[in-house]
């Protein structure tokens, strides 16, 4: 719901709208099975990190999980997580190891399999960095080993999952400044 392909003048490009929960990192905010906004939502049950689901302090490892969730989607073209309602979901986000992509999607690169996986680790810490995760996709982008579907458009996830984790660092960069910003009044905020 929040990324969409927009073609303008003949070029089509990625448009994030409201992805970046790490901007709600050090608010106290409710939570809704909706889409997210701004200052009011923390995030859907299918896309939910487990710091989200116990309401910790979230940030752009928060971002890496749902970037795992929606690589996993794209690549097989399932969820991840499957409950009956979204309180059983959001028990799954905390509890079930994620499962391989390679059990939906059999040619999927053991390396890109793995990276998926570990984007949804169960704590902060154990993600990848951004810097890791556009490593991985550029190496499979350049080498060419990725999955081909005729359902599933492997270029443009590889693409979008490179778009997306230049904006969580961006993000990041973004919440970096501002606390600098309110820690020492003397920084220009951004």
């Amino acid at each position: 719901d929040n990324v969409f392909l927009a073609t303008t003048r003949g070029k089509t490009t990625v448009k994030l709208l409201d992805f970046g929960i790490a901007k709600l990192a050090g608010r106290n905010a409710l939570t809704s099975i909706d889409k997210t906004a701004s200052g009011i939502v923390v995030g859907t049950p299918a896309y939910m990190s487990p710091e989200q689901a116990r309401g910790q302090s979230v940030g752009p490892r928060t971002d890496v999980y749902q970037l795992g969730v929606l690589a996993y989607k794209m690549l097989t073209r399932e969820l991840p997580f499957h409950a009956e309602n979204p309180f059983d979901l959001i028990v799954e986000q905390l509890k079930t190891p994620p499962p391989s992509p390679k059990k939906l999607a059999p040619k999927t690169p053991d390396v890109l399999a793995r990276l998926i996986v570990r984007m949804m680790a169960k704590t902060s810490d154990a993600r990848p960095s951004v810097a890791e995760i556009r490593s991985v996709f550029t190496q499979l982008r350049d080498a060419k080993t990725a999955p081909r579907s005729p359902r599933a458009a492997t270029s443009v996830l590889l693409g979008l999952m490179l778009f997306l984790a230049g904006a969580i660092s961006l993000g990041a960069l973004w919440l970096l400044q501002r606390n600098r910003a309110r820690a020492d009044p003397q920084v220009a905020p951004v």
